[in-house]
């Protein structure tokens, strides 16, 4: 992921597409940063697309890996 708003602290991750259908907007989250052991960032998933990230479709369908979607979760 990568943080974009330092003001917000909101966290693009990408998600599989398998396990998007478990989430919800308003669902908390927890988000552990490897680097940082220990730390444990609560948070809640705030956006949850409708449509894969481009560049994650024809190709990746022949290959059988799973549509990437970017999800935001707010810190």
């Amino acid at each position: 992921g990568k943080i974009v708003d330092l003001t917000k602290l909101q966290l693009i991750c990408m998600v599989g597409e398998y396990d998007l259908f478990r989430l919800k907007e308003g669902l908390p989250a927890e988000v552990r940063v490897d680097a940082l052991k220990g730390l444990k960032l609560q948070g809640k998933v705030e956006r949850i697309p409708k449509f894969a990230k481009a560049g994650t479709g024809a190709q990746d369908a022949a290959s059988g890996a799973a549509a990437q979607f970017e999800v935001v979760i707010s810190l």
